[in-house]
């Protein structure tokens, strides 16, 4: 299991190597998007096996890892271009999933993002403020996203 720090900082390193391509830095709000699918797509292939502990959170612009609103409130809407964080090694099964995330949604807008996860269940049936179940985002991941 990782920090969710850790992920976070892979995905802002992940994107900003992606800029001198026609990428876009991301915002705390397409990564935070980003970490909700990235726990569901790590979940869906490993077993119902968390990516990260912390929770995430019914909030209304989406699914929000609750543990990061300090550490990225100071951003606002402005790019990250880093968190600071020195990422610990990740092994190849992990490092393969992110990228699937990566490359599969991380080319919509953070305001494509919300509404995409404002259409699915997880989202929709949990309440504001309360903990989107670990098990109902596997679950609709693995039967919306994963072809059998």
């Amino acid at each position: 299991m990782y920090k969710v720090k850790d992920i976070a900082e892979w995905f802002v390193q992940r994107a900003s190597a992606d800029v001198n391509k026609g990428g876009d830095y991301l915002t705390q709000l397409k990564l935070q998007k980003l970490l909700y699918y990235a726990q569901g797509f790590y979940m869906a292939f490993n077993n119902g096996e968390k990516l990260f502990r912390e929770k995430i959170i019914h909030l209304p612009y989406g699914p929000v890892v609750e543990a990061l609103i300090p550490t990225l409130k100071s951003f606002s809407n402005n790019p990250i271009y880093s968190l600071n964080v020195n990422i610990p090694e990740i092994n190849e099964q992990t490092l393969a999933i992110l990228n699937i995330v990566y490359k599969n949604l991380g080319q919509y807008s953070a305001y494509k993002l919300v509404e995409l996860t404002h259409s699915e269940t997880p989202w929709q049936h949990t309440k504001q403020g309360e903990e989107i179940s670990p098990k109902d985002i596997c679950q609709y991941i693995k039967d919306h996203y994963i072809k059998k």
